[in-house]
């Protein structure tokens, strides 16, 4: 068998030098535009900093920095804006009922969306520095749109909305969320039902009280019962120890035994016992009348107050029935409520009547024609409320970094993504809110709309021109080491054929 250095099979020949391929760097494969796609996505997939500099690190051998991602999002943010205002105004002639909603992410952060109802098109996500009816008027009026077709504006309970709707929407009527109206009754409700149950507590713990006390009181007694007739047997068997011997009564002259002086000893251990408990006892019997007033007391007031409980219960029953009812049906209702309410001797009859008068825009759909432009399950700012559940990551975040311009560009871009992305599940999960509206972009990927391929844009290629400087150096370092292999191999190659 010859040497496997000078057998001439393919298999066993060497790759030639000349033939060696490098892998390719990922600056060959990819543009400057994929990457801020790439990083553009991962930030609105809500990742930090950190975790998109350590993606770019180990994935692909990219160094970045804070700075950079910042700047794209700013430039970013900037056409965001700019589309999204070409959409708004597309959209805003085609919105019926128009929601607005505010909410709280921590003590600080507060939000203000405002939505379409037919589409689920998310009009605006800005946040605001309190909720007074200044700071919310001029939030509205920097949307910069008209909504002359809006018919309706559904709102939380927030009472600045009384001034703020008639001159912000002039022809839309201004209807209360039912179900922030039912959540404000509940809250009212809740202070008895509280307080009901507190007494209840306190109800049970004088139950318990007096149960306990008994039950050592009777264990006490028992032991006093069974001390009194030791004593008694023990001074029998003493009695009877005299006789025996001779022994008077009393007698001190009488010589001291053992026996007489056990006698002794255990009838006076019982007598201080008896002594002792008899006193605890008497005392434990005075305390237990006064846990019986107690309880007596507790009782009257848990009654009460539980009276109070499920009469505020069915009053606020009535008020939900009145809220759910058909037009046909709700004048006599509200006549018959009304009646009630002003009968009722409860703390609550008066919070709802002062709630009616305060909302009247609670009912302003109970009629034949503006419950079929508006029914009940659209009167709420639920759709509006599941939008926040999507950019809850968001707000989670935005207690960090606060109302500065790269938040602002974030949620530009983010609000883009969400209007033009179609959710991943229930029965639009095949259009966007964008579509829905009946206006289709030349593209579903947001990214198309933000970073198009087909466009070159001098400041996107510029943004890691750094790092690409870099790689360029690298590229150079990889390709001297490719010769001086290349030329290693050659000299082997000339050693072989000398030896030969």
């Amino acid at each position: 068998m010859k040497h496997p250095n000078s057998n001439k099979d393919h298999s066993n020949l060497k790759p030639s030098a000349k033939g060696l391929i490098l892998p390719p760097l990922w600056s060959e494969l990819i543009s400057s535009r994929d990457l801020c796609r790439i990083i553009i996505d991962l930030k609105v997939k809500n990742n930090s900093y950190n975790e998109i500099i350590d993606f770019c690190a180990r994935t692909l051998q990219l160094n970045l920095n804070k700075a950079e991602i910042r700047d794209l999002i700013l430039f970013l943010g900037s056409r965001a804006k700019h589309l999204n205002g070409i959409y708004d105004t597309m959209v805003q002639t085609k919105t019926k009922i128009l929601y607005l909603d505010e909410i709280f992410q921590g003590r600080n952060n507060c939000f203000l969306g405002c939505a379409d109802s037919h589409s689920h098109y998310l009009f605006a996500l800005e946040e605001i520095q309190n909720r007074s009816e200044l700071i919310i008027r001029e939030t509205i009026n920097n949307m910069e749109l008209d909504f002359e077709n809006v018919q309706f504006v559904v709102t939380d309970g927030l009472p600045t909305y009384h001034q703020i709707v008639p001159l912000c929407f002039d022809a839309a009527h201004h209807v209360l969320c039912q179900v922030h109206a039912y959540r404000i009754i509940l809250r009212e409700q809740d202070e008895f039902h509280r307080a009901a149950e507190k007494a209840k507590s306190l109800y049970k713990d004088a139950q318990i009280a007096l149960r306990t006390l008994r039950t050592v009181i009777h264990k006490k007694q028992q032991a006093l019962w069974r001390k009194k007739r030791r004593h008694a047997r023990v001074k029998q068997k003493q009695q009877e120890f005299n006789q025996k011997n001779g022994i008077k009564p009393y007698a001190k002259k009488a010589p001291w035994t053992p026996e007489r002086l056990a006698f002794k000893v255990e009838l006076n251990n019982l007598r201080m016992g008896i002594k002792s408990q008899t006193p605890t006892i008497t005392r434990m019997q005075n305390q237990m009348l006064k846990l019986q007033q107690n309880l007596c007391q507790t009782t009257k007031e848990y009654q009460i107050k539980k009276q109070i409980s499920l009469q505020t219960g069915r009053l606020v029953h009535q008020f939900h029935d009145l809220m759910k009812c058909e037009p046909q049906e709700y004048p006599t209702k509200r006549e018959r409520f009304q009646r009630i309410l002003a009968q009722s001797k409860y703390p609550i009859a008066k919070k709802i009547t002062q709630f009616l008068v305060d909302h009247p825009e609670l009912f302003v759909t109970k009629t034949r024609e503006l419950e079929k432009l508006c029914p009940p399950t659209v009167a709420t700012t639920n759709i509006l409320e599941n939008i926040f559940n999507i950019f809850r990551p968001f707000f989670t975040k935005a207690r960090h970094f606060g109302d500065t311009d790269v938040s602002k560009a974030l949620f530009e871009i983010a609000r883009l993504w969400y209007n033009t992305s179609s959710p991943y599940t229930g029965p639009n999960y095949r259009q966007s809110p964008l579509e829905r509206a009946g206006i289709h972009p030349h593209s579903t990927n947001y990214l198309d709309l933000l970073v198009p391929l087909n466009q070159k844009n001098d400041k996107i290629c510029r943004i890691l021109s750094k790092e690409k400087t870099r790689l360029y150096h690298q590229k150079a370092r990889r390709g001297s080491r490719a010769s001086i292999i290349l030329a290693r191999s050659k000299e082997m190659a000339v050693k072989r054929v000398n030896l030969n």
